[in-house]
């Protein structure tokens, strides 16, 4: 309201001006000159730009008060516009925290779920275990298939077969026999030899398998009765094993090579069973002669053994708790050497045989 006073005073004035030039004009003893015309002249004017004044003023005011209520209105606006998005991110929080809220229940349900699943998995597993046991215990009711056992042959053993390789002639145009491994399988009174494949700058050759019942053949019996174990084991079950060569007491297979010497063990020979086996897995082992080692090999799909044994080797003979066992004196008396008790690692993992 301050920009009304000047214009106010100025037409203030211009009024009072006009009314006092009126009041001299009535005066007849006033002269009249033309110096008051342009005086009433003037006050007039002060009038007219004093009013056009205080109306250009006044409007000016509505003018800033219109401006000063818009300002205030938008600004109140602004204001309800922050009241109402600081509404929302409440309301959003709020569903948040019940979001979360809901969240952490079914978190807790499906914990207790998981929780539940896994009891019942263990329920299961026992289950599942405690008949496998039932069906692994049968399984185990049936004979052992079969044995490998074998040794490297030292140098002076290998020699002796050698010699006796050079006596058996070779094939008419044929590399010697000596430079193939030999598979011997037993074949009533006879054996049945089969060779490994020869590996020669032309490729691989194969000797065709021959039988010790042609008598041209019998130096591969003498390699045989040479190469073959000496060797007695009593199983845990109270079962015997006796290999003898001299007696020719042989294993079912015989596998040869400078590598390795291989014996490999079937029923009727091996008579074992398997539940005795997993029950008592320990054997004694006589010998007349001291192997530094031997290998156990399974060749039952039903069972794993693959065990290297070291032999502590003593004079087992004469053992007076067998004098009234003949046989087993006469073994024991052939087999002087003993060792053991041996524990066999043995595990059961399949029903065939």
């Amino acid at each position: 309201m301050d920009v009304l006073v000047l214009p106010l005073i100025v037409t203030i004035c211009g009024i009072v001006s006009i009314l006092v030039e009126a009041r001299f004009d009535k005066d007849p003893n006033q002269p009249k000159k033309n110096w008051k015309w342009i005086t009433r002249g003037l006050s007039i004017a002060t009038f007219v730009i004093g009013g056009t004044m205080l109306v250009i003023a006044y409007q000016k005011g509505v003018q800033k008060d219109l401006e000063a209520r818009q300002e205030l209105e938008r600004q109140q606006e602004r204001h309800n516009k922050q009241l109402a998005a600081s509404q929302q991110i409440q309301d959003s929080q709020k569903e948040q925290i019940l979001q979360a809220k809901s969240l952490a229940q079914t978190q807790a349900d499906l914990n207790a779920a998981q929780k539940r699943a896994l009891e019942l998995s263990s329920t299961l597993l026992n289950a599942q275990g405690r008949g496998l046991q039932q069906l692994k215990l049968l399984s185990l009711d049936r004979t052992f298939s079969g044995i490998e056992i074998s040794y490297k042959p030292t140098a002076q053993e290998w020699k002796r077969i050698v010699q006796i390789y050079r006596t058996i002639p070779a094939p008419p145009g044929e590399v010697s026999y000596l430079e193939s491994p030999i598979i011997a399988t037993k074949a009533g009174a006879f054996w049945r030899i089969d060779f490994e494949p020869v590996s020669l700058k032309e490729g691989l050759k194969w000797f065709p398998p021959v039988s010790t019942e042609d008598k041209t053949n019998i130096g591969f019996e003498l390699i045989l009765r040479t190469a073959s174990i000496p060797l007695s084991i009593s199983w845990g079950n109270g079962a015997e094993t006796f290999l003898e060569p001299q007696r020719r007491d042989y294993p079912y297979e015989i596998r040869l090579s400078p590598e390795l010497f291989a014996f490999r063990l079937r029923p009727p020979q091996l008579e074992l069973n398997l539940a005795s086996l997993h029950t008592n897995p320990v054997i004694i082992l006589r010998s007349s002669q001291r192997f530094r080692e031997l290998t156990f090999h399974s060749l039952d799909q039903g069972v794993k053994l693959d065990q290297i044994l070291h032999p502590d080797w003593k004079d087992g003979y004469p053992n007076t708790t067998e004098k009234t066992n003949p046989k087993k004196m006469m073994e024991e008396r052939v087999h002087r050497y003993v060792s053991g008790s041996h524990h066999l690692n043995l595990s059961f993992n399949t029903l065939p045989r």
